[in-house]
């Protein structure tokens, strides 16, 4: 992982630049707090349309969707997790993608 410095590799994330995404209060905040310690690829409408929306790891073996990420608690775990290697909080795990829509959110993003 890395550290907030920067020193090491930055982490990976698929950030959902659809329209129902884009529109949420939220979006800017977790665009610009991702951007500034993290590598974003912004991706097309994801499908899902519970934005915003975020891939941990889209090049990973097992990336995880994480949908309706709209509160600032939820926006300080996620950066924690990427950042400094944390488990996923039970606020966060409560927003994974699960299922079809999990997969076609995958497949949409490469």
């Amino acid at each position: 992982m890395t550290d907030r410095s920067g020193s090491a590799a930055r982490p990976s994330v698929a950030l959902c630049c659809g329209k129902d995404c884009v529109k949420d209060t939220g979006f800017a905040e977790l665009r610009d707090a991702l951007t500034r310690d993290c590598d974003v690829r912004e991706t097309r409408c994801l499908g899902i349309c519970k934005g915003p929306m975020a891939i941990i790891g889209p090049g990973a073996k097992k990336p995880r969707v994480l949908k309706r990420l709209r509160k600032r608690k939820q926006r300080r775990d996620l950066l924690a997790v990427l950042l400094d290697g944390a488990p996923l909080s039970n606020r966060l795990k409560r927003r994974l993608a699960s299922g079809k829509k999990r997969r076609s959110a995958l497949r949409k993003a490469r």
